[in-house]
């Protein structure tokens, strides 16, 4: 979170996203978490910009499974495989659109959305 925040310090101000976003990463059957931005258009008006971008988010989601019983009909009593965790690559494209503002040198993320945004 604290890299996340440096590059995005009003975060912590939306509770809602916050609490969304720290629960992903602490998330235990979430594990490998890659995300990239992929820029397709930027509006610039002084020290703001709007930017359009995919956003890629990979990640490895341990899920629980259960595969059948003793109750299954397919299977003789004893040969229960019970319950079990299953690895499952998951992958997520969507467009985004962040607001960004210039502070010093550096571009800090104001706003993200996943409908377009404008300036005001």
């Amino acid at each position: 979170m604290p890299d996340l925040l440096a590059v995005w310090p009003d975060l912590e101000k939306d509770k809602k996203e916050y609490s969304k976003i720290k629960k992903h990463f602490e998330d235990g059957n979430v594990s490998n978490v890659h995300v990239s931005l992929q820029p397709l258009e930027t509006q610039k008006l002084n020290d703001d910009a709007i930017v359009q971008a995919r956003r890629t988010e990979r990640y490895v989601q341990q899920e629980h499974v259960d595969i059948g019983g003793d109750l299954d009909r397919n299977r003789a009593p004893g040969q229960n495989a019970g319950p079990h965790d299953v690895s499952k690559d998951v992958k997520k494209d969507t467009k985004v659109w962040m607001k960004l503002h210039k502070q010093n040198d550096n571009w800090v993320i104001v706003q993200i959305s996943d409908k377009p945004l404008s300036f005001s």
